[in-house]
């Protein structure tokens, strides 16, 4: 048995059953519309409900618990796109791939060894290749995800005029 389960007694699991029935159609149309996806759009009710089935305290002391339904699914799609997003950025199709060999012998004959042990090097490398997200760099760094941002945005900048 899951531990979900256990968390909620028979009657919030039918008060969430009954939300569920009551909500679902509703629910995934409205995921649909900001997705684009239906599949997605129905993972995200389903996560959603789940949320629901491990927390039945907080959607039965909500005032509305409607209402906190659609809350629950807004933050669930927001890390939808965001985990979308981040596999866009990095997905290259396999004929934009160049000889890998090429990449770094003309890559590394232009970067001199003071570009390579900058910090802003470090730092897009630590994104760009290693994998690190904004929100794990900006941990490493003690600086706000926007503050991280910005300074990607500058060493990338930074990179491009020394590399000019």
């Amino acid at each position: 048995m899951d531990s979900f389960q256990t968390e909620c007694s028979f009657e919030q699991n039918q008060l969430i059953e009954r939300l569920f029935r009551a909500e679902c159609e509703d629910m995934t149309e409205f995921a649909y519309h900001i997705l684009g996806d239906y599949n997605l759009a129905d993972a995200a009710v389903q996560d959603t409900f789940l949320i629901a089935l491990q927390k039945p305290e907080k959607l039965f002391n909500s005032p509305n618990p409607t209402g906190w339904l659609y809350n629950t699914i807004k933050n669930v799609i927001l890390h939808i796109e965001r985990d979308r997003n981040y596999l866009y950025r990095r997905n290259v199709s396999l004929h934009e791939i160049p000889d890998e060999s090429a990449i770094y012998r003309d890559t590394y004959s232009e970067i001199t060894q003071e570009v390579r042990q900058s910090d802003e090097w470090k730092l897009l490398t630590q994104f760009y290749i290693e994998g690190y997200t904004i929100c794990e760099l900006a941990g490493k760094y003690g600086v706000s995800d926007e503050a991280c941002k910005s300074r990607l945005k500058r060493a990338r900048a930074k990179l491009r005029k020394k590399l000019k």
